[in-house]
């Protein structure tokens, strides 16, 4: 039969814990179906736990104080227990009074907490279930000459609590339940270990159905938000997709305009030296020739004979005629070509600044500047992986 005691510990960080704390203490908000409502009247809070958050305070001041390691997020800061008892022995121990349930409930929880070198947080007897039974809290840390330390729970540990939790009741005629491999290692038959363990299931069926329901239906509601959310982010990614397809299109026209301006000033620019050139070709041809008059001149006269020549000469006012045709010419060469120049050079200004426009509209646009990136980035990567040749060196 099961006239037997047992106790189940298990360490829990700080969102687990604040979850068995809202079961131990019948949180409104999450108290599971099975509960009884008529019946939470009848529970006891014998030491009501803290929040987790402030049990995880103490213990992270404590290991700052001693300069030990930052205090983890996932930190096992508590261990949750509980104390169940077999078939027959809960109903020797419903025979009780209230007050002596709730006393042997402390003595068990404050052995274990002593056997564990740990202090007692909470206990909670529940008496709205299919069976009555305990839970307790044990700080998860222990300070030890000023430092938090948190030493595991060996299966030797384990098994010494079943054994010490034993002694407080065995007044009561209530064991230490016998482990299963020790039964099976003595020669009792398999069937009655499994008739057993039915029979016990017979009192706990009900509030696991109805956990196992509750927790069906909590992952039920995360499914459904899990398909709403994947179906928002696939909305949110073809509209992404659409706009990185319009910013790709925008990113090429602009550079093919930029290309078009660069080609059209690399035109001017070539138009200027051409007709600068030409020019400078036109004012090489002759000015118009300077008249000159045919004049003789003696060079040398003797008693019979003189000698004479005829030069061509230039009279004065027609060498005058000349320079000053010669200045108004270079004047005029002067004058056009700064005026070739100028609308070049002004036209030069014009693509100069509309090309420092669109980059700029480039540079500004940061979704055009995240595809650029991503551009190269790619080109990066397909530049790392392409095969390079291999120098092998050569035989000398």
């Amino acid at each position: 039969m099961s006239k037997t005691i047992s106790v189940r510990v298990a360490p829990m960080s700080g969102r687990a814990s604040g979850g068995q704390r809202d079961h131990d203490l019948r949180n409104p908000k999450k108290t599971p179906d099975y509960v009884d409502q008529s019946k939470k009247h009848l529970n006891s809070v014998i030491i009501k736990t803290p929040r987790p958050s402030t049990i995880r305070d103490e213990i992270a001041a404590n290991r700052l104080a001693a300069g030990q390691q930052k205090l983890r997020a996932d930190a096992s800061t508590t261990i949750a227990g509980i104390i169940t008892f077999g078939t027959e022995a809960q109903a020797t121990i419903q025979n009780l009074p209230k007050h002596a349930q709730d006393d042997l409930f402390k003595k068990v929880a404050t052995r274990v907490a002593r056997e564990s070198k740990r202090d007692l947080l909470g206990l909670v007897v529940h008496r709205d279930e299919s069976a009555i039974h305990a839970h307790f809290t044990l700080r998860g840390y222990r300070l030890e000459n000023g430092r938090e330390q948190a030493p595991r729970l060996t299966p030797t540990d384990l098994k010494r609590l079943q054994d010490v939790v034993a002694e407080e009741v065995k007044h009561l005629g209530i064991e230490r339940g016998t482990p299963k491999a020790e039964r099976q290692a003595r020669g009792d038959s398999l069937d009655k270990i499994i008739h057993r363990s039915v029979a016990e299931l017979h009192a706990d069926l009900p509030k696991e159905l109805a956990a196992l329901s509750e927790k069906r239906d909590y992952y039920a509601v995360l499914l459904a938000k899990a398909e709403t959310k994947l179906q928002t982010e696939t909305a949110k990614a073809e509209a992404l997709e659409k706009r990185i397809s319009v910013y790709e299109h925008r990113i090429s026209d602009l550079s093919q305009t930029i290309e078009q301006k660069e080609l059209r000033l690399k035109q001017i620019e070539a138009s200027q030296e051409k007709r600068a050139s030409d020019y400078l070709k036109s004012i090489k041809a002759p000015l118009e020739p300077m008249k000159t008059v045919r004049v003789e001149v003696i060079e040398s006269k003797g008693l019979l004979t003189t000698k004479t020549n005829e030069y061509n000469v230039i009279s004065v006012d027609e060498a005058k005629r000349y320079v000053a045709q010669v200045e108004a010419r270079e004047q005029a060469m002067s004058r056009q070509l700064i005026e070739v120049f100028d609308a070049g050079n002004e036209k030069e200004r014009e693509l100069k600044a509309k090309i420092e426009e669109i980059k700029d509209v480039i540079k500004n646009d940061p979704e055009i500047m995240r595809i650029l990136d991503r551009q190269k980035q790619e080109l990066a990567i397909e530049t790392a992986a392409k095969p390079r040749d291999i120098d092998y060196g050569h035989e000398r």
